[in-house]
């Protein structure tokens, strides 16, 4: 989205602000670049969401079992932001190396395809660069 665009290339320090990443993206490649590595976020959030999404409600089920006797209705709200928050960290983890190319494609991938990205940071910095 044209708002994650922003975001990375002012978090890589392509640009100092957002406004002036807007402006950047939009004097070089016009609207179009706005949404450069799209497929790539989702790509990223869709096996993002189908891990996370289900991990919560197993989590929540497992953690009624455990501790209010299979209701899950009385898990309080701050377990179940623990347990959201747990469900996304391993949903995160897994989806990891999808981000990392979703990233590189948004910050300059120049016209290159997902296989040389995936190329191109693997032999830049190996497995760990994923």
């Amino acid at each position: 989205t044209p708002g994650e665009v922003v975001k990375q290339k002012t978090q890589a320090g392509q640009y100092p602000s957002n406004l002036a990443a807007l402006r950047g993206v939009l004097a070089a490649q016009g609207p179009r670049g706005l949404y450069q590595g799209y497929f790539g976020l989702v790509a990223r959030d869709l096996p993002f969401r189908a891990l996370q999404l289900p991990l919560y409600e197993q989590l929540k089920d497992w953690y009624a079992s455990a501790y209010t006797a299979g209701r899950v209705d009385d898990i309080r709200p701050h377990q179940a932001a623990a347990l959201g928050a747990a469900a996304g960290m391993v949903a995160a983890g897994l989806t990891n190396p999808v981000d990392v190319i979703k990233t590189q494609m948004m910050v300059g991938a120049g016209g290159r395809s997902v296989a040389q990205v995936v190329g191109d940071v693997y032999r830049q910095q190996g497995l760990r660069g994923f």
